[in-house]
């Protein structure tokens, strides 16, 4: 990061001395790590000096350490509109709407940089976690609609499946077919439980009761024949009105099978902190919270000292119920961060 404040801090130009003394005093602030301190001397800089893309460069990139994200968008939007191939811009911008549940946006800017740099992991995570955070939104105004929708039924189901939850899963798909029979991709769903199970034979008929179902009417359902087909980007994209309990279920469907494969073309890259991220999440998810803390180990080996992994892997170890490491590394934390509510919590419960 630091590299690049001073990159982008070179194309001042047009500056009074006065002017230059703040704009490098706003630059040493900003490689202290005091990000609030750089904001409102770059915003008088912008304001004196119109146009100047490093200043606003640099107000972007303050605002966004900062964590002022709904402040640091439109700075990052306008720098991307006279340098569109800036990858670092564009990758603190997809990183502020991410923070701001800007999903749909942030998507947009995560597909542009896939297409950049195909080979960025950081990309392909962000991708997928943009997709992940369409689909919980989707799921969200589903249940706020309708709680006890069958729809709402199925994507539980979904999750429990993720979770290795089997016996809730069944639960729900069974609910979900009481009142929705021919919703394609249930009964698919029921059969992979049973695989699971040790159940092959029922598999085996849950898979040919899913063949047979009649193909859907396009004009009644719409978004599901949308998702049959493939067409899962169009899909996420936010539907006109208030839509239907339906359109949202396949609109949750769509984004997680997004996320799937971003984070599928994420695994086929080589090692990385985002790779081991992604797996610990998914072992946190499902409860082995031992091998959660190996991948947040791993991913710290590729990052020695970055807080945030560390707070993940204090909570880790933590979940793991290994209280003395987790005690030991949230003292660390505290050093930090000793006002922090959630690591004095921590060291707390550990003792």
């Amino acid at each position: 990061m630091r590299l690049a404040l001073f990159y982008f801090a070179s194309g001042l130009w047009g500056q009074t001395e006065d002017q230059a003394k703040t704009a490098q005093h706003a630059k040493e602030l900003m490689a202290a790590g005091k990000y609030e301190e750089a904001i409102p001397i770059y915003r008088s800089l912008v304001t004196a000096l119109p146009g100047n893309a490093g200043l606003v460069q640099n107000l972007a990139i303050a605002e966004h350490m900062a964590g002022h994200e709904l402040e640091a968008i439109p700075h990052f939007e306008a720098v991307l509109k006279t340098q569109p191939n800036n990858i670092l811009m564009r990758n603190m911008l997809a990183g502020a709407l991410l923070e701001a549940a800007r999903f749909e946006q942030a998507s947009a800017q995560l597909r542009e940089l896939t297409a950049l740099s195909p080979d960025d992991p950081h990309a392909w995570y962000g991708l997928g976690m943009s997709y992940q955070g369409l689909a919980e939104a989707a799921f969200d105004r589903l249940q706020k609609a309708n709680a006890t929708s069958p729809y709402v039924a199925a994507l539980v189901a979904d999750t429990r499946v993720k979770r290795r939850q089997y016996r809730s899963a069944f639960f729900f798909y069974s609910e979900t077919l009481k009142q929705l029979p021919a919703l394609h991709g249930i009964h698919a769903a029921l059969a992979e439980v049973y695989r699971k199970t040790g159940h092959p034979d029922w598999a085996a008929e849950e898979d040919k009761t899913e063949a047979a179902l009649a193909a859907p009417d396009c004009k009644a359902h719409a978004a599901e024949c949308e998702f049959l087909a493939g067409h899962d980007a169009h899909l996420t994209k936010a539907p006109a009105g208030t839509p239907s309990p339906e359109a949202l279920y396949w609109q949750a469907k769509a984004a997680n099978e997004l996320a799937l494969q971003a984070f599928f073309r994420l695994g086929q890259l080589p090692e990385s902190v985002e790779l081991h991220q992604l797996r610990a999440d998914i072992a946190r998810a499902q409860g082995q919270h031992q091998e959660a803390v190996q991948e947040w180990r791993a991913a710290l080996a590729l990052m020695p000292g970055n807080p945030a992994l560390e707070r993940e892997l204090a909570v880790s170890l933590f979940l793991a119920a290994d209280f003395r490491t987790a005690l030991e590394l949230t003292r660390e934390l505290l050093k930090a961060q000793p006002r922090s509510a959630e690591f004095n919590f921590m060291a707390g419960d550990s003792l």
